[in-house]
């Protein structure tokens, strides 16, 4: 698989925010996009589901939500940011999953994906190939770098995703924020 980032002419962004993006895409083929919007601070990850029933969405908000409020308490941080949507597309439906970065940490982020892949199963749209166990601890490192480093600094709201074996991300400017 071959890993790109795309940007364009007068970006204000930090590397550590491409990366963190890539990484994501890498690590957990589970994800579909990845979005981070500098202004909130917050990460949105949005999966891909075909033939999910809308009872079973609402089965996995409670049972989700259960699960990770018991990772917080055990692991006593705040969240300030943490919600769950369901859109309904037809053939695809998406999970967006909303975290802030002050308190995600790269052992959520697993236990999301594994939430989310033990429920919907066969249901979840995996994208891109496997990852090595060597490749994986090497995207968990840069993960975690990214996430313990403080907040990520930069003008852009970026979207990363996969697109024909590539992993793509996309910078859109915040509004108001001038490009000279």
């Amino acid at each position: 698989m071959n890993y790109h980032s795309t940007d364009y002419d007068t970006v204000d962004y930090s590397t550590d925010q491409v990366s963190l993006l890539i990484s994501l895409l890498v690590r957990f083929p589970e994800i579909g996009t990845v979005h981070y919007d500098p202004l909130d601070q917050v990460l949105r990850l949005v999966f891909l589901l075909k033939g999910v029933r809308s009872d079973n969405l609402k089965t996995f908000g409670k049972w989700f939500e259960s699960h990770l409020a018991a990772f917080h308490t055990l692991k006593q941080e705040p969240v300030s940011t943490a919600t769950l949507q369901f859109v309904d597309n037809g053939e695809l439906d998406m999970l967006e999953i909303r975290r802030d970065l002050f308190s995600l940490s790269r052992e959520e982020i697993s236990l999301i994906i594994q939430l989310v892949s033990d429920f919907f199963s066969e249901s979840l749209v995996r994208e891109g190939s496997d990852v090595s166990e060597e490749d994986k601890e090497d995207q968990d490192a840069v993960i975690e770098s990214m996430l313990s480093s403080g907040p990520l600094t930069g003008n852009e709201r970026l979207t990363g995703f996969r697109e024909s074996g590539r992993v793509l991300v996309f910078s859109i400017p915040k509004a108001g924020v001038s490009k000279s």
